[in-house]
Order: structure tokens, then C-alpha cells, then sequence
């Protein structure tokens, strides 16, 4: 490995000298280089996934729609937005489901299929993880809150 890189935990290189870096890449708050093609890459990854959320989306597919190998897109998917992917597409599909959750009275299991949620269960767990409140008391504390916006007028 150049002497212009350190090890960083689990085998991650960080350059420790920017003077060493190309003027083609960037730093990201991480402290690691992303090359501007690369980033390029990544953009086209997450608005895949905004476009295409509902549908499965695994990472060797997203990996070849952007031509890059599997576990690079994974590794600088993380740098660049500190989450993985399916993390990532997860959080996309919550706050989606969120917005439908305030907007309609659909039944939550058609919300979660919606969304791209096989299992009514991983929906239910993948949500109280990202917003830390069930699908249902969040319909309910949203239902509460136009409720008294109504009632205040």
C-alpha cells in the first residue's frame, strides 16, 4: 500500500497526506477519498433507489446498473452516506411509508407492501427502528394531531 495511506479499522486505507491525493478526488467528512467518477457512481445508485424503492433491489443489481463490483459499491456506499445499502433502502422505504401513513387510511399491511415490504413483521421492525414508534401509533399520533388542528380552528 503508498505510504500515502493509514489503516483504519477493518481494513479501510484513509489517505493521511492530502498533498499525495489527485486532484480528482474529494474528501469525504470520513476522511476518505472518493474519486469524482466514483460519487458520480453512488448518485446514480441512490436515485435508482428513489426511483425504484418498492422493487427488490439487491446490491449485485445495483452494483452492475452502476459498473462497479459488489462489495466496492457496498464499501464506498457507507462512506458515502455512513449507511449500508440495505439500510439505506430501508430508511427510503419507512419515511415513504410514513408519508402514506399520514396521507391515507390504507390498511398498513397494504402501506408496507407498497413500500416494498414483503413481511408485515420486517415492516413493523424496520419502522420502529428508523422512527422508534410502531406504524400504528404513528398513524395514531399523526391522526391526533390533524384532530386537534381541526378542532383548534
Amino acid at each position: 500500500m503508498h505510504n500515502a495511506y493509514q489503516q483504519k479499522g477493518r481494513g479501510r486505507y484513509v489517505p493521511c497526506n492530502h498533498a499525495a491525493m489527485k486532484p480528482s478526488t474529494s474528501l469525504t467528512d470520513t476522511g476518505s477519498a472518493l474519486t469524482q467518477a466514483t460519487v458520480e457512481k453512488l448518485k446514480r445508485a441512490i436515485h435508482f433507489i428513489g426511483e425504484n424503492y418498492a422493487s427488490d433491489i439487491s446490491r449485485e443489481g445495483l452494483a452492475a446498473l452502476v459498473g462497479m463490483h459488489p462489495d466496492s459499491l457496498s464499501r464506498f456506499f457507507n462512506i458515502y452516506t455512513e449507511k449500508r445499502i440495505k439500510e439505506f433502502i430501508n430508511g427510503y422505504r419507512i419515511r415513504e411509508a410514513a408519508e402514506f401513513l399520514r396521507s391515507s387510511d390504507e390498511m398498513i399491511t397494504v402501506i408496507a407492501q407498497k413500500v416494498g415490504f414483503e413481511s408485515l413483521s420486517t415492516f413493523n421492525r424496520a419502522f420502529l427502528k428508523e422512527m422508534k414508534i410502531s406504524p400504528s401509533a404513528y398513524r395514531n399520533s399523526v391522526s391526533c394531531k390533524k384532530e386537534n388542528s381541526v378542532n383548534k380552528e
